[in-house]
């Protein structure tokens, strides 16, 4: 008899085939109805490994065995490893389970010898094959789609239902009309991403204890239930049906890691200090732009304050204070760390115009050199032919690839194209990387309109569609980071370094260094111009090309 979750969740009350009273019974609605008391005292034995008298398995049998001493490790009888038994010899001697006899055979897929998993009415399958294999399929006890069964039951499709219908049942609904929307949307999204995302068990118990709340939700209701990165998919989720107002996540990650990192600072005066500096540069400049944060903004910000951390700790281990800060010894600690360490020289003039310590002077940062090194012309030119035919890759990774290998575009430019940036259609297309628009043409063109409707972005329980992004993120409103689209390039086989420098010098030995920084955006057009004159002229007086007065 086929119950849904609802069904078996309510206790129904039966006669119990033992004692004949009427009470909540396990095997409920059949000729095995048993009352939990009837049920509990059929599984009660003596142990025949350790003599005690409790719930045992194999009860009533002179195999019966308590559950402590079921799970007990012992020593193994072939390779003397602790663990618990996995099977017995004829003796009872444990096996452990790197001993146990392996079952192996030629699977019928595969055709190589290997343990075998499962067995049909053709031949065995190994753990690969199996998974996979129409072999496996069955035909589902709710649908009848045939397919392979999550619990022997259900398919994929049913068994998530039944999940999502659990997770926003009709009471909930019915309370809070507004979450109709979010399960018709799961509801509609691939199984497949739905069952994984209820394997993420925190991640699905924070939604459902956020929902479960009576209070209304709102972002401190969230940040009540765990940190932000185990509320941030749940928080993203429920921005994205409306049940939440957007907010600037990276500002307010920002804003807690300055508060949390002057927490930490022992001496008060300096505490002080920290804090107003936080507030008066880093926090109001992002506080006052009018477009969301970025994590490259918060990140530099980041390194600045811990520079300035490291002063007041060096400061604070010498016994001194910020007031006793003078040059001499502002120059022994810049000597003895890193060129990073420049970077106070904001908070160094903040502190000389509020008098909390002399004007002093700090070194200019050093710029790097610019070296035109990088991929040869045949090997960007092979990867351009692959990107530019392999189907299988994804538009937006093969857009990225083609751009990074044809103008050099930098990471963090791709990762901010909105889709408004690609214009026209098949025919005339153009891409905005600069001030001024970059035609693309054939096959290029094509494939920036193919990655233009490519919207899908990962989410909790379903995929969204991202209208604003061209490389959308994880969370909603977010485009994708720097790392995760430099992992995506490296796995099609572009080298962002390398293939950068190669694209950019090629550019500037053809254009003008000002119409390269017009269509590319490339502000170091000039500079990368520059480099590879000094590195042309170097070359030709190695080889002694201008000894006799000129070729």
């Amino acid at each position: 008899m086929f119950m849904c979750w609802r069904c078996r969740a309510v206790p129904v009350p039966d006669v119990c085939t033992r004692c004949g009273t009427e009470a909540e019974c396990r095997f409920q609605g059949t000729d095995r109805a048993t009352c939990l008391a009837c049920y509990a005292a059929a599984r009660m034995d003596t142990c025949t490994r350790c003599g005690s008298r409790g719930e045992c398995k194999f009860a009533a049998t002179d195999k019966a065995i308590c559950l402590p001493c079921d799970r007990r490790p012992e020593p193994c009888s072939l390779c003397a490893r602790l663990t618990v038994p996995r099977a017995r010899d004829a003796d009872g001697a444990p096996i452990c389970w790197a001993c146990v006899p392996q079952n192996i055979e030629r699977c019928i897929n595969c055709a190589l010898p290997k343990r075998v998993n499962a067995r049909t009415t053709v031949g065995p399958l190994c753990l690969s094959c199996s998974t996979n294999s129409p072999l496996m399929h069955r035909d589902c006890k709710r649908c009848g789609t045939r397919a392979r069964l999550h619990l022997r039951k259900w398919c994929s499709r049913c068994y998530a239902d039944d999940k999502l219908y659990r997770l926003l049942p009709d009471e909930l609904i019915a309370a809070r009309p507004a979450l109709a929307r979010l399960r018709e949307r799961c509801l509609a999204a691939d199984a497949r991403r739905t069952l994984r995302a209820f394997r993420r068990n925190t991640t699905t118990a924070k939604l459902a204890l956020a929902l479960s709340r009576t209070d209304t939700l709102s972002h401190e209701l969230l940040d009540s239930l765990g940190s932000l990165d185990e509320v941030a998919p749940v928080r993203s989720l429920l921005v994205e049906n409306e049940l939440l107002p957007p907010r600037d996540e990276h500002l307010v990650r920002f804003e807690r890691w300055c508060a949390e990192t002057a927490a930490g600072i022992t001496n008060a005066a300096h505490r002080r200090a920290f804090e107003r500096f936080a507030r008066w540069r880093p926090l109001r400049q992002l506080h006052e732009q009018d477009r969301p944060v970025t994590p490259g903004q918060t990140s530099g910000r980041r390194d600045e304050l811990r520079q300035v951390l490291s002063l007041l700790a060096w400061l604070t281990d010498r016994s001194e204070s910020i007031t006793q800060l003078d040059q001499a010894r502002l120059d022994l600690w810049l000597s003895t760390g890193t060129t990073r360490r420049v970077r106070t020289a904001a908070f160094l003039r903040w502190a000389a115009r509020n008098q909390l310590c002399p004007r002093l002077r700090v070194p200019p940062q050093r710029k790097s050199t610019l070296t035109p090194t990088g991929s040869s012309v045949e090997e960007r030119w092979e990867l351009l032919e692959r990107l530019l035919h392999e189907r299988a890759i994804d538009p937006r990774t093969r857009l990225a690839g083609v751009l990074v290998l044809l103008y050099g575009t930098r990471v963090v430019q791709l990762r901010r194209l909105r889709v408004t940036d690609i214009t026209g259609e098949a025919g005339r297309v153009a891409i905005r990387l600069g001030a001024d628009p970059l035609d693309l043409h054939g096959a290029i063109g094509e494939l920036a309109v193919e990655a233009r409707g490519h919207r899908e972005a990962p989410r909790l329980l379903s995929d969204a569609g991202e209208d604003d992004w061209l490389f959308p993120g994880q969370y909603h409103g977010t485009s994708i980071s720097t790392d995760a689209l430099t992992d995506r390039l490296n796995a099609v086989g572009v080298r962002v370094r390398a293939a950068r420098t190669g694209a950019v010098v090629s550019l500037v030995q053809e254009l003008p260094a000002p119409v390269v920084a017009r269509l590319t955006g490339l502000s170091t057009a000039t500079s990368w111009a520059q480099a590879v004159a000094v590195s042309d002229g170097r070359y030709a007086a190695r080889t002694g090309l201008f000894d006799d007065g000129g070729p």
